[in-house]
């Protein structure tokens, strides 16, 4: 079955198997990526037909096919060649690749327009793939235009001058094809599903497969029969390839001037199997598809980096939660379910004038991440901004030092008191300053708006509970004792107004917190709490 959308040029369309790769493919950077081919192909549709149809030989010697037929007059596509060809050896597919890279290697124009093409359309690639025969299945598509992305690669990776400003478009390209059916790892075919149109009935091998010896299924002869390994070696190669170019997206003119949103959908296919918030990661593991196996260390390296250095600074701790449970079971989510329901309840016994309790309650707040931290790991601990509560008691220290502060403060609405004026006063700054830190790092204004707006909540929370501690247990042990009356603390005089204090020490303590970013070199106000890394380079 295949889906009812074809290209312009009359190409066959797609089986329905392969449309999410489609999507993947045109989505994210892909539409902005289509947007540097060169004027003529821009302004003139059939200049680019004409590339494809120069390279179109090249293809099916590479795919081994007979040369195509000579296009029609009058007819939009060439007929499709009839002959279907017999598996082919590693030995076979490697030298049909080295021919291909040769090709792309001439330095006539032609070649080059046809790098081109090949590079920012991948789309057109497909449905090539597609049309070189006829109804072939959706695997041999795909190991068609995996061919031909994987030889794309070679050559640009060993050129230099114009068409090395392509490399990255192939690097995404090479990528998302050969990581497509890694992200179908472990799944279900759809009950009843006709042949062609579930991607899990196409990569997950049957119990018959499996039974005769063919444990991997067709991802295992993309580059030959038995080359499992070759091909996860290639697809984890692509994967690194493909980052590095994303993470250093302003050292590449065509990267540079990428949309925030389409940088962020790019950043979510290298570690998740899909864009819906509930996308297991993607799992590069060294075991057939059938497995629903737990990701190794390189996979948790690269996802550990994608949080500290893009995830997190952008803001995303939705994304992060979702990266979180490193063990894809319900297990982080428990736990997180369990920290917030000790803040809520620490907050909550605060605003009810039982500050001991709430203190408590804090303190267990502090205890389960840390518990949490030790179970299940960094990534875990990441989306609690950990920062921002250890710089909060940094502000806690001056409020301790302050004589008898708390006992002018009151909690009066209208007119605003000198608490409420103040507390609003540093909440704003606080507030500014994240957007600011969000716009700088290449948040759109909305996202940036609204991902600030969430950072300063989940730290006011955190400088209401650092708050909570320090009034109720530090204070009345450090705080200068005087005439005065003590701050709420237990046992000890309770403050004039508790709430009016807890309030101001809270924006107090997160407006310090998100003040001393401007200590942490190169650090984001939500950096995970990480110092070292080991590296053989300074990360870009």
């Amino acid at each position: 079955m295949t889906s009812a959308a074809s290209v312009s040029d009359g190409t066959a369309p797609l089986p329905q198997a392969l449309e999410p790769l489609l999507e993947r493919l045109t989505g994210g950077i892909g539409g902005h990526l289509r947007t540097h081919t060169g004027p003529q192909a821009r302004n003139a549709p059939q200049a680019r037909t004409g590339a494809w149809d120069g390279l179109e030989p090249h293809l099916h010697r590479l795919w081994g096919l007979p040369d195509p037929a000579p296009r029609p007059r009058g007819r939009p596509e060439r007929p499709a060649t009839a002959d279907t060809p017999g598996p082919r050896s590693a030995e076979e597919l490697e030298r049909a690749l080295a021919a291909f890279a040769a090709h792309l290697a001439d330095p006539a124009t032609a070649a080059t327009s046809q790098i081109e093409d090949l590079s920012l359309d991948p789309e057109e690639l497909l449905h090539r793939a597609q049309a070189a025969t006829p109804d072939p299945d959706p695997a041999t598509v795909h190991q068609r235009a995996c061919l031909a992305a994987e030889a794309l690669w070679r050559h640009l990776s060993t050129t230099t001058g114009e068409r090395a400003r392509l490399l990255p478009a192939a690097a995404r390209t090479r990528f998302l094809l050969l990581s497509e059916p890694l992200r179908h790892r472990g799944a279900a075919p759809a009950p009843g599903a006709a042949p062609g149109t579930d991607p899990a009935s196409v990569w997950i091998p049957t119990v018959v497969d499996t039974d005769g010896g063919d444990i991997y299924g067709p991802a295992g002869r993309i580059f030959g029969p038995g080359q499992w390994h070759r091909f996860l070696e290639r697809a984890r190669q692509a994967r690194c390839e493909w980052y590095g170019a994303l993470t250093a997206r302003q050292d590449h003119p065509i990267l540079a001037q990428s949309p925030p949103t389409a940088v962020e959908t790019e950043l979510d296919l290298l570690t998740r199997t899909a864009l819906h918030f509930s996308a297991a990661r993607l799992v590069m593991a060294d075991v057939p598809l059938t497995k629903s196996d737990l990701d190794d260390g390189e996979d948790e390296a690269l996802i550990w980096d994608v949080t500290q250095h893009h995830l997190l600074p952008r803001f995303r701790l939705g994304r992060v939660a979702a990266l979180a449970d490193p063990f894809s079971t319900a297990l982080g989510s428990v736990v997180v379910g369990i920290v917030t329901a000790l803040a809520a309840a620490a907050l909550g016994l605060a605003l009810a004038h039982h500050f001991a309790l709430g203190a408590a309650f804090a303190t267990a707040t502090y205890l389960a991440i840390g518990g949490g931290t030790l179970w299940l790991g960094r990534i875990w601990a990441a989306q609690w901004l950990l920062r921002l509560p250890a710089a909060s008691a940094l502000g806690l220290t001056v409020l301790i030092a302050l004589p008898d502060w708390w006992q002018r403060s009151r909690l009066e609405l209208l007119p605003p008191s000198d608490a409420v004026q103040a507390a609003a006063l540093l909440l704003a700054i606080a507030y500014g300053y994240l957007v600011v830190e969000a716009c700088t790092h290449g948040l759109a204004r909305g996202a940036a708006l609204g991902r600030a707006l969430v950072v300063a909540a989940v730290g006011w929370v955190h400088a209401g509970l650092v708050s909570l501690v320090g009034l109720v247990v530090l204070a009345p042990a450090f705080a200068e004792q005087g005439e005065g009356p003590r701050p709420p603390g237990l046992g000890g005089q309770a403050a004039a107004d508790p709430l009016a204090a807890l309030l101001l020490a809270s924006a107090w303590c997160l407006t310090v917190g998100v003040l001393s970013q401007i200590l942490w070199e190169d650090r984001s106000i939500t950096a995970p709490l990480a110092h070292l890394e080991w590296r053989s380079a300074t990360h870009p």
